[in-house]
């Protein structure tokens, strides 16, 4: 993006439709001295976190690997698990809605962390 931005929604963040192949970028990341990684991607799965999990644990992510994750996520052999992400919008905030999740999160006694992202003028 030309000014460096990106505004979430764009269309160069989409995800490709195949699941990723580690391996090359994690070659990669180890060239340049890199010995751990975090997905703070929101909303991901049970699913999601497997296939980082079973990527760590057979090699082909030879980074630590450290997960945000929601509250109810067992634990997965191979990654440490983080706090449950929200993003913020400011436009559309409900601060009712986000203390009631943030409730529930807790109620797992599980961590939290927000993003907020605030458009510039």
């Amino acid at each position: 993006h030309p000014d460096g931005r990106f505004l979430r929604g764009a269309e160069e963040l989409a995800l490709p439709p195949n699941p990723p192949q580690f391996g090359r970028l994690s070659t990669s990341l180890a060239q340049l001295g890199v010995t751990g990684v975090t997905d703070a991607t929101p909303g991901q799965g049970p699913a999601d976190i497997e296939a980082l999990a079973a990527a760590a644990r057979s090699g082909e992510i030879r980074q630590r690997v450290h997960c945000m994750v929601p509250a109810e996520q067992p634990t997965a052999a191979g990654i440490t698990l983080g706090p449950t992400k929200f993003i913020l919008d400011d436009h559309t905030l409900d601060l009712d809605d986000l203390t009631e999740r943030i409730a529930e999160v807790h109620r797992w006694n599980h961590p939290v962390a927000v993003h907020a992202v605030t458009p510039g003028a």
